[in-house]
């Protein structure tokens, strides 16, 4: 699928004690977000988690 949009996109995703799944959902996101555009970022905001 070519780009379509040709501004940058950030995706941004709140954690708390997400260890178990938080690498399948970031490689998930990065699966769409280079479909979607040719910059982009994923951010994960860790608060206070304890199954790390």
């Amino acid at each position: 699928m070519a780009v379509m949009n040709r501004r940058p996109i950030s995706a941004f995703f709140p954690c708390f004690n997400d260890a178990g799944t938080i690498a399948s959902m970031v490689m998930e996101a990065l699966v769409v977000l280079r479909e979607l555009a040719s910059e982009y970022e994923v951010v994960v905001v860790e608060n206070g988690s304890t199954d790390y």
